[in-house]
């Protein structure tokens, strides 16, 4: 891993595309959250028998806010300016939620578009180094190695590189500001129900973390075999004149068939 954070590193090349990466990331998880607490006052205007305008909301949503969470309150300047009546107050939040989904939606989308921009300049600047690398290698190292192995390390090690700095910088900072944001919205609806839940995050932090750690000994496992099947394949194909001349088909068959399973058993512990 210390070789992967060392890659990772430079993506701070582009570090204003990141700063604004993570902006629209909270921008869109601000979005989620907003909504998730205000689609409960529309359910609860709709199926109660008792009618109450915005203001009523309002006024119920800073009673139920936390202490620690004084910053979400609605100012009362804002609650002077509130329309009266049921059925304004369900169209009105109904409008503000349509606004926040479609703000939501461009946020998360310039997230992700800014975040694989920096994901593959990076990546191409680590593919370009690389074959800079290898053209000038020995002669003597890249024909006792193969060119099989520098073949996978420029190509699919790259490419697993991406995928990895893609996990890092969209996907986990997508998910877990959308984490944070449903957890505040949790808090302000029912904080019993979360401290209560608490005992079990922490749990399934534990069982994640030690599944993590077993995946990532499994996939490294399974590149290693996947380098080997590269080489045995290169060496055949281009000694091929070889093979046919000694007749060792059936032999190269079962190298490759024992290199094929051992690829198959270590892609399994991963799924495991």
């Amino acid at each position: 891993m210390d070789a992967f954070w060392q890659f990772a590193g430079r993506m701070l090349r582009y570090k204003s595309t990141i700063v604004w990466a993570m902006v629209f990331a909270v921008l869109s998880a601000g979005g989620l959250g907003v909504g998730l607490v205000s689609i409960a006052p529309v359910l609860e205007n709709i199926l109660a028998e008792t009618s109450r305008g915005l203001p009523d909301l309002a006024l119920a949503y800073n009673e139920r806010v936390p202490g620690f969470l004084a910053w979400a309150q609605l100012p009362q300047g804002v609650l002077d300016q509130l329309p009266e009546g049921r059925f304004t107050a369900v169209v009105t939040i109904v409008s503000v939620l349509g606004v926040l989904t479609l703000f939501g939606g461009v946020a998360n989308f310039l997230h992700a578009y800014l975040s694989l921009t920096v994901v593959y300049r990076t990546t191409t600047n680590i593919r370009r180094e690389a074959f800079h690398r290898a053209v000038r290698l020995p002669l003597k190292t890249v024909v006792t190695g193969g060119t099989s192995d520098l073949v996978s390390r420029i190509v699919n090690d790259t490419n697993q590189l991406s995928q990895g700095f893609a996990t890092l910088l969209s996907r986990t900072v997508a998910q877990t500001t959308k984490g944070v944001a449903g957890l505040v919205a949790a808090l302000v609806l029912g904080p019993l129900l979360v401290l209560s839940a608490l005992p079990v995050i922490v749990l399934l932090y534990v069982v994640i973390r030690r599944l993590g750690k077993k995946i990532r000994r499994a996939s490294r496992g399974a590149l290693k075999s996947q380098a080997g099947m590269y080489a045995s394949t290169t060496e055949v194909l281009q000694g091929l004149r070889v093979v046919k001349v000694y007749t060792t088909e059936r032999y190269e068959a079962g190298r490759f068939h024992r290199i094929n399973k051992r690829f198959m058993k270590d892609m399994m512990r991963v799924r495991v």
